[in-house]
C-alpha cells in the first residue's frame, strides 16, 4: 500500500491564523521498516513585529547629527522585511513635545516620504514625551493577535531631557510593563549613556548590549530586532511504532535545521514541528511518513522533498530523506 506524505502549516500573525497544505513530492512515499529517515528544514523570515522609530529633535541636536539620525533610522527601515505578517514601522519626533509623523505602514515608500518631509523643530529637550508617543504608536495598531512583537528604538542625545523629567521612569516603566521592547540609540556628546540605559530592557539570554551607537551604525539594532522576532530553536515531536520521541533542535544562522535520525517503524510516523520566538510568535509544520512491514522495490524507494512559500517573506522548507 502506498501513502501519500503530507504536511500542513499553521501560523499566527497579523491577527489572522493563517493555513497552508502540501503535497510532498514524489506524490507516492513509503518506506521499509527499520530504514532511517532524516529530517531537516529551514525557517527563513520573522515574525510579525512593530518597530516605533522614536526621534530626537529638541535645539541640542544640530543639523548634522539629525541628518545622521535620519540616514541611520532609512537604514534601518531598508533592512527590514516589511509586510503586514512581518515587520510594520512608524515614526515619530521628540522636543520639548512629541508629534507622530507617520503611523503604522509596511510600505517602504510611505517611510521615505515620511523621511524627506521631516523639519526639525528644536526646542528643550522632553524623552520621556517621545517615549509616551511610543505608547501612543503600539496603542494604535491593529495587530492585536498574541505574538506580535513590539520594539521602541528611541534615539536621544539627552536622557532623561530638561522637561518634565519626573515622567521619564514612569514613562519607560509603562512600556516596559506593556511587553514592548526598548533599545536605546545614543546621538554623539549624548549627556548621560547610563541614563539613556536605563529607560532600556533588552531581555536575558539574547546577549543583546543596553544601548547603540549611533556612529557605530544600524548592524545592532538589527541583529537585535532579528534575534528577537525570529526563531532559534525548533522542537520536534515523533509518534513512531507507539512512542514519542521529542527534543530541540537549534536552527542556524542561515534558518537551517536538521532532526536526529529517526529508525522507521511499523505504520505511521508522525512528525510536529514548533518554533516560537520571544514575543511568543509560533510556526509549525507536521509529516508523516508509512512504513510497510513488507519489503517495497527499490523503484518505490525514493527522496522526499517538499517546498512550502506563504504570502509574504515567510517560508518555512521541510525536507524529509530516507538513508538506506
Amino acid at each position: 500500500m502506498n501513502k501519500l506524505l503530507t504536511a500542513t502549516l499553521l501560523l499566527t500573525a497579523a491577527n489572522v491564523v493563517q493555513a497552508a497544505t502540501l503535497t510532498l513530492n514524489p506524490s507516492v512515499t513509503e518506506v521499509n521498516v527499520g530504514e532511517t529517515l532524516t529530517f531537516s528544514g529551514r525557517i527563513d523570515g520573522i515574525g510579525p513585529v512593530n518597530v516605533a522609530l522614536v526621534m530626537d529633535e529638541s535645539g541640542s541636536v544640530d543639523s548634522t547629527e539629525f541628518n545622521q539620525q535620519l540616514d541611520y533610522a532609512r537604514g534601518i527601515v531598508d533592512e527590514l522585511p516589511l509586510s503586514t505578517s512581518e515587520a510594520m514601522t512608524a515614526l515619530s519626533l521628540h522636543t520639548s513635545g512629541s508629534r507622530i509623523v507617520m503611523g503604522w505602514t509596511a510600505l517602504n515608500s510611505v517611510m521615505t516620504n515620511a523621511f524627506n518631509s521631516i523639519s526639525k523643530i528644536g526646542g528643550n529637550s522632553c524623552v520621556s514625551c517621545g517615549l509616551r508617543s511610543a505608547g501612543t504608536l503600539l496603542g494604535l495598531s491593529t495587530r492585536t493577535a498574541p505574538g506580535v512583537g513590539e520594539i521602541v528604538l528611541l534615539f536621544t542625545d539627552s536622557a532623561p531631557g530638561n522637561v518634565f523629567t519626573s515622567d521619564y521612569q514612569p514613562s519607560y516603566t509603562a512600556l516596559h510593563s506593556a511587553g514592548a521592547v526598548v533599545l536605546g540609540i545614543a546621538l554623539p556628546d549624548i549627556n548621560s549613556l547610563a541614563e539613556l540605559e536605563n529607560a532600556t530592557n533588552p531581555p536575558a539570554g539574547f546577549n543583546l548590549p543596553d544601548s547603540y551607537s549611533l556612529a557605530a551604525g544600524i548592524a545592532g539594532p538589527l541583529d537585535a530586532i532579528f534575534a528577537l522576532a525570529g526563531y532559534s530553536v525548533v522542537e520536534y515531536s515523533v509518534l513512531s511504532g507507539g512512542n514519542l520521541i521529542t527534543g530541540t533542535a537549534a536552527v542556524g544562522p542561515d534558518g537551517s535545521f536538521t532532526l536526529p535520525p529517526i529508525i522507521a517503524q511499523a505504520g505511521d510516523n508522525s512528525l510536529s514541528l514548533m518554533a516560537t520566538n520571544y514575543f511568543g510568535n509560533n510556526i509549525g509544520n507536521g509529516a508523516v511518513v508509512f512504513a510497510s512491514p513488507v519489503p517495497l522495490p527499490p523503484s518505490l524507494l525514493s527522496m522526499a522533498t517538499a517546498t512550502l512559500i506563504l504570502a509574504g517573506r515567510r517560508h518555512l522548507r521541510l525536507n524529509a530523506t530516507e538513508n538506506n
